[in-house]
C-alpha cells in the first residue's frame, strides 16, 4: 500500500496491478504494469511474489520467488509508472534464499517469508544492495507465506501449501488460514 494505491503482484506473470485509491477512499480502475528494466521473467515458477512499499511510497520492493539463477531475487520498482512498463532494478544481494513470498520492510530490514521461516535481509540506504542475515524458524508453520508488522512484532501467516505444493488444488487438504506467529523485530 502507498498513500494513493494498493499494489498487487501477479505470481504467474511478470507484472503488477495498481489499484488507485482516492482521497475519499474511493477505489479506482485497476491498472496493469509490466515489470521491465532488469527483471528477467521466470519460465519455470513464480514471477512477482511478495511486495512492500518504501515508507515514502516512492518505490516498491518486489520479490521474485524463482529467478533465472535458481534463487529468489528482489527488485526496486518506482511507483510513478502506473500502467505501461515499470523500470524494475534488481537489488544486488550478498547471500541467497529460495522461495521468497510475503515481504515486510521495517526500516532498512527486509523480512521475507519463505517455506523455512523468515529471512532477514539488511538493505543499503539506497535499497539497491542487501545482505542476507539469516533465517528465523516459525514453529508450527508448515509454509510461512505472508509477513506484516504490528507494533514491534512481525506476524507470519501459514498457508500450508504442502510439500512441493501438494495441497494446492486439493479439496481434502487441511489449511491453516490464519495461523499467526509473532517474531520480535528488535
Amino acid at each position: 500500500m502507498t498513500r494513493n494505491a494498493a499494489w498487487l503482484t501477479d505470481s504467474l506473470r511478470p507484472s503488477l496491478a495498481r489499484v488507485p485509491i482516492g482521497g475519499n477512499g474511493k477505489i479506482g480502475v485497476p491498472e496493469k504494469a509490466a515489470l521491465g528494466g532488469t527483471w528477467v521473467p521466470s519460465t519455470t515458477g513464480f514471477n512477482a511474489n511478495g511486495i512492500d512499499a518504501t515508507p515514502d511510497g516512492r518505490h516498491l520492493i518486489v520479490g521474485q520467488s524463482d529467478a533465472a539463477d535458481g534463487h529468489s531475487a528482489f527488485y526496486l520498482v518506482p511507483t510513478d509508472t502506473p500502467g505501461g512498463t515499470a523500470d524494475a532494478r534488481r537489488i544486488t544481494l550478498r547471500g541467497t534464499m529460495d522461495a521468497a513470498d510475503g515481504l515486510q520492510l521495517v526500516g532498512r530490514t527486509l523480512n521475507v517469508a519463505d517455506p523455512k521461516g523468515v529471512v532477514k535481509i539488511d538493505l543499503s540506504r539506497s535499497l539497491t544492495h542487501g545482505r542476507v542475515l539469516g533465517t528465523t524458524a516459525v514453529p508450527g508453520a508448515a509454509w510461512p507465506s505472508a509477513a506484516k508488522s504490528f507494533g514491534c512484532r512481525l506476524y507470519v501467516v501459514d498457508a500450508n501449501f504442502g510439500k512441493n505444493n501438494s495441497n494446492v488444488g486439493n479439496p481434502a487438504a487441511a489449511f491453516k488460514v490464519v495461523v499467526v506467529v509473532a517474531i520480535p523485530l528488535a
